[in-house]
Order: C-alpha cells, then sequence, then structure tokens
C-alpha cells in the first residue's frame, strides 16, 4: 500500500496518530516484526547470494525502520524514545551481512554501528555477530586497527559463551588470523590459524567453505615466513577442499 508523504505526516502527528509513545512503539515494532520474518537469513554454510533479489527487495524497508530508530532514539518529542529490541537487532544483523556481501562497505559499516549501539547486551553471542562482521569489512577496508579492535571483543565474548570446539569460535581466529597476517605479524596470526584449524579437525566436516579457508590462510603464512615446505601442503588441502564445494567462497561471520 502507498500513502502520500504528507497524509503520513499527518498521521504521525494527529492526536489518533503514532505520537503516543505507546502507538509508536507498537507499530514500530509491528514492522521490525514483518521485516524479521520476510528478511532471508544468514548462515555459515552458505551465502545470502542466492536470495539476493529478496535482500535488495526489503533493504529499503529496512533503511527506513532504521531511520525512525535513529530519529526516536533520543528525541525530545513527546512520543519519546522509540526501544530496541532482539528482533531488530537481529534484522539489522542480516541486513548489514547482505550489504558486506554485495561489497556496500559504507553502509554496512553504518548499519553495523547502529545495530551495536541498538544492541543492550554487549556480552551477548549476537553482538558477537556484529563485531565479526566488523571485522571482515574492517580487513575488505584495509583498516587493520578496527579488525583487531573487533577481532578480541568477538573472541572475547565467544570464549565466554561457547565450547572451546564450537565452529563460531574457529571463524573468529580465523579472521583475526587473516588481519595479524595483513600487518605482518605471522608467529600471532599462525597461532590463530592453528586455533581455529584445530577445532576444524575435530568437526569430522570435509566440505566446509571456512575450514578450506584456514587451510589457505594458513598457507600464506608460511608462505611469507619463508617456510615453504610448510606452506606447500595446506594450499594443497585449501584446493582440494575448495574443489569439493561452491566457488561462490564468503568469510561467512
Amino acid at each position: 500500500m502507498s500513502v502520500h508523504r504528507l497524509t503520513q505526516e499527518a498521521f504521525l502527528y494527529n492526536e489518533y496518530g503514532l505520537l503516543e509513545n505507546t502507538r509508536l512503539q507498537a507499530a514500530f515494532d509491528g514492522l521490525v516484526f514483518l521485516l524479521d520474518h520476510r528478511f532471508p537469513g544468514y548462515g555459515r554454510e552458505k551465502s545470502l547470494l542466492d536470495q539476493w533479489d529478496i535482500c535488495a527487495r526489503y533493504l529499503p524497508h529496512v533503511s527506513a525502520l532504521t531511520r525512525v530508530f535513529k530519529k526516536f532514539l533520543n528525541s525530545d518529542s513527546p512520543s519519546g524514545r522509540i526501544r530496541s529490541s532482539e528482533a531488530f537487532v537481529g534484522l539489522l544483523t542480516k541486513a548489514s551481512w547482505y550489504l558486506q556481501e554485495i561489497g556496500d562497505l559504507r553502509a554496512c559499516s553504518n548499519l553495523l554501528q547502529i545495530a551495536c549501539d541498538a544492541c543492550e547486551d554487549k556480552t551477548s553471542l549476537i553482538y558477537a555477530y556484529l563485531c565479526n562482521t566488523h571485522v571482515v569489512v574492517a580487513v575488505d577496508e584495509n583498516d587493520m586497527s578496527k579488525a583487531q579492535k573487533y577481532s578480541t571483543k568477538a573472541i572475547a565474548i565467544r570464549e565466554n559463551r561457547l565450547a572451546s570446539d564450537d565452529l563460531d569460535l574457529a571463524i573468529s581466529y580465523n579472521n583475526y588470523g587473516i588481519a595479524l597476517l595483513n600487518e605482518g605479524r605471522y608467529d600471532e596470526s599462525l597461532a590463530n590459524l592453528m586455533l581455529s584449524d584445530s577445532i576444524w579437525a575435530d568437526t569430522g566436516l570435509d566440505d566446509e567453505t571456512y575450514k578450506a579457508l584456514t587451510y589457505l590462510n594458513t598457507g600464506r603464512v608460511y608462505s611469507l615466513k619463508g617456510d615453504v615446505d610448510l606452506a606447500i601442503p595446506y594450499f594443497k588441502k585449501a584446493e582440494i577442499t575448495f574443489s569439493r564445494i561452491s566457488n561462490n567462497v564468503f568469510l561467512i561471520g
């Protein structure tokens, strides 16, 4: 349904509209519910590639909802503040990952920051996911200081909340290893990549993209250290693993 903007404004500030806080909050929560159930979810096993068209369809609505949240977050208007929710943070988490996948890094960073501000529990696993997406974006932007900052946050939360062999920890160790590698801190990078590799080895899974990425990055570290004989086996394992899975490789957080 399309409603003219002047009509929208008239309704918003009408005494029967959304001026009253409970109405505004209820309308906001209702839209979050609808969009959260429509926006495609993410997963460690695959990217959102085959659902980009759906993401693109709903992203403008997520953006509009985010602008409203920012407007009323610390507003002095009679309607007061809009409260965040776990569903809202989850929606922004999915939308920010889509933006990362399509390479819109600026929009992704902006949305991530809003999501981090909206996430009330800074020790939660969803906050760790947001931090890990920050790492991926920072690496793409060649901002290793930012990547290390958010890596340490994500790892601290996941080490505290997850089992020591959880695959999300393997992912965080791998991403931190990449950031350290790009700074030339090879030994520190290798230590984190080995932690990631040990977790993948215990899973018994042979078809995970991230497992292949860990092999590849470990090979890169050994190669840059000049240990070619140690690098080649990892490159070979990466090649074998990649050959068994999709060519659509993404750094899933």
